[in-house]
């Protein structure tokens, strides 16, 4: 992106996050928490938490 989209205070601290070309969340997983007879309902827990920023950030 090249400049901040309309409607969006361009002075505002944080909008330099709209500059930026790709975002991404990291959650370190233990090899305990990859071998959980659970692990597939948590990655779904996760991906639930973060869908709403998700959606905020496709603009």
């Amino acid at each position: 992106m090249v400049k901040i989209p309309r409607g969006y205070d361009p002075q505002d601290p944080a909008a330099k996050w709209f500059l930026h070309k790709g975002r991404y969340v990291n959650h370190m997983l233990t090899d305990q928490e990859i071998l959980d007879p659970d692990f597939l309902e948590k990655i779904v827990e996760y991906y639930t938490i973060l869908k709403p920023l998700n959606d905020f950030l496709e603009i």
